[in-house]
């Protein structure tokens, strides 16, 4: 195969696969799909041929690399900044290497990309969590792992296509070790990525053609695009925030150490724009009457929403809020005040909801009767919960 056709495959596998509308997998799939290109790229200029077809070759894979990159950006969301993103674009975009006049010969071509690579490593490489006490922690994240994998994936496509033993045989050991690396950090942050277990079965050591690497490509995307989160992280990273911030929808509860069984608290279910939560006592929804009633009282409206079951109500938009270095899901819940305290029994008074990873819940009101916020309370997404 030629290396102009080479070129044309290349790009035709990161087109194909945007197909695809999963969103869990999709900041993920853009992270390997910008190493991977600029693996390419990289490896590209650390050879001594330099003409038009190649400039026009890298051209393509470092258009890969912007889309891949812009792609990220737009799931890289608060409390994590994108503006280290945004400065690894711009030089993409303004970057042309036959035109720079600070990048003259290959070996310095070859470092931008290098140095791109490294750049988005930073705003990667970031977690936060309870463990460190909602402070950013600069440490190895699946996603900088993922970037790393991508990265020396291309260069082994790329070295192995032009005969270069020697450069195949060292990024295949540094892919190599990117993946062991890899398994050290979801064993350490729990975090969710591709099942590493692929490597074992695509074979990418006795690839040769281009259309060995093409099949492997794809295998690997559809793995990766396709993961699932299957724990709680420790620290939660940014591809993990956009992925968890999807949504709410399902039953949250905790588990009752005495009965050895989880028990649902609340049934979340989205309307429209809005998530509408309800409080579970006994295995089914309470309705407000039923609460009034358990309460001694005896005014039974009106109730604060048009559906007596409904205790609180959300928008889906999150939105960041520094007081819990989170996005949260603002919105008003049902309660109860004693008249002299509002001059109403029943008032809507603010309420917070986020996510940490992706089955657990934080949630803390505000008491218009008290003046005060509550502590701040945590749920677990029931898995396998009975339909209420």
């Amino acid at each position: 195969m030629t290396k102009k056709r080479t070129a044309i495959f290349v790009a035709t596998i990161v087109l194909l696969s945007g197909l695809a509308t999963q969103v869990h997998g999709q900041m993920r799939l853009n992270i390997f799909r910008l190493g991977l290109n600029l693996g390419i790229s990289n490896a590209q200029f650390h050879l001594a041929r330099r003409d038009n077809v190649v400039f026009r070759m890298v051209r393509r894979w470092q258009d890969n690399a912007q889309r891949a990159l812009q792609g990220i950006i737009m799931e890289y969301g608060p409390p994590f900044n994108s503006d280290g993103l945004k400065n690894m674009l711009s030089r993409l975009e303004s970057f042309d290497p036959r035109t720079s006049r600070t990048h003259v010969n290959n070996s310095q071509r070859a470092n931008f990309y290098q140095k791109i690579r490294d750049g988005v490593k930073e705003s990667l490489a970031l977690t936060y969590g309870h463990e460190t006490r909602n402070r950013f922690q600069k440490e190895p994240t699946c996603e900088s792992v993922l970037l790393y994998i991508g990265y020396n994936f291309g260069q082994v496509w790329l070295y192995t296509l032009r005969g270069l033993e020697n450069n195949r045989r060292r990024s295949l050991g540094n892919l190599t070790r990117e993946i062991n690396y890899g398994k050290q950090v979801i064993a350490r942050l729990k975090c969710a990525m591709m099942d590493l277990s692929v490597f074992n079965r695509v074979n990418i050591a006795g690839a040769r053609n281009d259309s060995d690497f093409g099949r492997i490509a794809l295998e690997l995307e559809r793995v990766l695009f396709n993961f699932t989160p299957t724990q709680a992280p420790n620290r939660t990273s940014p591809s993990q925030r956009a992925a968890a911030s999807r949504g709410l929808e399902g039953n949250w509860g905790r588990y009752i150490q005495s009965k050895r069984k989880w028990q649902a608290d609340f049934l979340i279910s989205r309307q429209g724009e809005k998530y509408i939560g309800k409080i579970i006592r006994n295995g089914r929804v309470w309705s407000d009457k039923e609460y009034r009633r358990s309460k001694r009282l005896t005014d039974f409206g009106p109730w604060c929403f048009r559906d007596e079951n409904i205790y609180f109500v959300v928008s889906t938009t999150p939105a960041f809020e520094p007081s819990v270095n989170h996005e949260v899901f603002r919105g008003e819940h049902c309660e109860y005040a004693t008249p002299w305290r509002t001059n109403r029994r029943y008032v809507k008074s603010t309420i917070l909801l986020w996510l940490e990873g992706h089955d657990t819940l934080k949630m803390k009101w505000y008491s218009k009767a008290n003046r005060r916020w509550s502590a701040v309370v945590t749920k677990h997404r029931i898995k396998s919960p009975e339909m209420y």
